[in-house]
Order: structure tokens, then sequence, then C-alpha cells
């Protein structure tokens, strides 16, 4: 292959690459939405984590509404947890119970809202 015909499939793919996201771009954080990690806020890396997140009955009450939490391998890499159903807390909000395994102290988490296989937030 010429170094032309590298570079236009290299472009290509890139091109590729982008337009075929199936998530939302993360945005400004909706009101009402609390994530609760760890066990009496003790994390440790490596180890597998409990966290809940609450979020409005509005962003989740849709039948096949799911939620997930992203969090940094050590690497760097973000991993997704299983996607769970929310269930109604009690109190007009929402949560769902997952567990996670943080890779690194201090890395962010990131709340993934899906029906189905197509994201519709991500904060």
């Amino acid at each position: 292959m010429t170094a032309r015909g590298l570079l236009i499939f290299s472009v290509t793919w890139l091109i590729t690459l982008t337009s075929v996201s199936t998530t939302a771009a993360a945005g400004p954080i909706p009101a009402g939405i609390t994530v609760e990690v760890g066990i009496g806020g003790v994390v440790k890396s490596g180890f597998w984590t409990p966290v809940t997140v609450r979020l409005p009955e509005a962003l989740v009450a849709a039948p096949t509404r799911l939620v997930a939490v992203e969090a940094e391998d050590p690497d760097g890499q973000w991993l997704r947890s299983p996607a769970v159903r929310p269930e109604p807390s009690g109190d007009g909000n929402w949560a769902a119970r997952l567990l996670i395994k943080r890779g690194r102290r201090g890395g962010d988490l990131r709340v993934v809202v899906l029906t189905g296989t197509q994201g519709v937030g991500r904060w």
C-alpha cells in the first residue's frame, strides 16, 4: 500500500469511527442526580465497589431505560458496568445499584442512561 493509500484509508477509518458513536456526549449534570460510592464512603482501588445512583423520575421513567456506570481502569480505559433497571426509591426519585471495580484512586465516574443500545445521556 502506498503512503497516499494508507493516508486515505486512515482518514476514512477515523471518519467512520467518529460517526458511529451510540452514546450521547457528556453534558452538564442534570439537577437531582446524586452518586454514592463505596461502603460508608470507603473505596479501595482494584476491588468491587457498590455504587448507588439516584436519578429524577423524568430521566428513567420509561420502561426501557437502563443505567450503567463507567470507570477508568489503571490504563486509563473506560469500562462500563452491566446496565441495570432503576427502581423507585420512595422519595420521588429512582435508584440504580451497581458494582464497579475502580482502577485508580480519585478517578472519574460517568453515569450513563441507556434506552436499549442507544445512549440517552452521559454525565
